[in-house]
Order: structure tokens, then sequence, then C-alpha cells
């Protein structure tokens, strides 16, 4: 196999592993995102926190709007935590996405967490975001 049969082989898997007879042809199969703001916060600081896309399913096919067709396909709950410096994973505040599988919250970082770099995520998704806690 010559590289760009390969190359075609390896594109074609792509887009197959994300289709399926159900969903339209313009799938995007779109994984969640998180973001928060700012990434530089003191000990017990207040961040904004996003994500995007939580659904159960890649069912996220754009409409002529531009909103995704989720539906009831939205993640019942997710978990934010925080890993510190120290590696203790501290649970932080359960939310449900709503019916796009989006959210956001303004959060409060725990005062036992100590300064140094942390990891902001979602349970069981990962989908890390590097803070800097100033102390």
């Amino acid at each position: 196999m010559n590289f760009r049969t390969a190359v075609v082989v390896a594109a074609a898997v792509a887009v197959a592993s994300c289709s399926s007879p159900n969903q339209s042809t313009n799938s995007s199969c779109v994984s969640p995102r998180l973001s928060a703001s700012p990434t530089v916060s003191p000990v017990g600081g207040r961040i904004e926190v996003k994500g995007e896309w939580f659904l159960k399913s890649c069912n996220d096919v754009q409409t002529t709007g531009g909103s995704p067709l989720a539906g009831s396909n939205a993640l019942g709950s997710v978990t934010l935590a925080v890993t510190g410096p120290d590696n203790v994973t501290r649970p932080l505040v359960s939310l449900e996405p709503d019916p796009s599988g989006n959210f956001a919250t303004d959060l409060r970082l725990p005062q036992d967490l100590p300064a140094g770099r942390a990891t902001l995520f979602v349970e069981g998704h990962g989908l890390p975001v590097t803070l800097t806690v100033t102390g």
C-alpha cells in the first residue's frame, strides 16, 4: 500500500467511525469542551467555567440555524473537580447541561487548594484545564 492510499484509507475510517444509518451526513461528532476564565486565580478566587457538547452520543448534527439537534441527548449531570499540586482531587459542583449539552457557572476555588498548578476537569470525562493558583 503506498502513502497516498494509506492516507485515503485512514480518512475514510475516521469519517466512517463517526456516522451511522440514523445520522445525517453532516454529523460532526464534536467532542465535549471545557474552558475556564481566568486561568490564574488566588486561593478562594472565583472563576467562570463553561462546558460545551456534553452529549450522551454523537448526535450533534447542525441545523441551518447553527444549533445542535441534541434534544434529550444531553448528559443528565456532570461534576466539576479540581486536583491541586498536592494530588488531592476536590469535587466542586454538579451541573445539568442544557438540552444542547452546554453549561456555564461561576465557582470559587477551595480555600484548602494549595498554591501552584491545578487541574480542573469533568469527572468521568477528563477534559483538563490547567489553572495556576496563587497564594
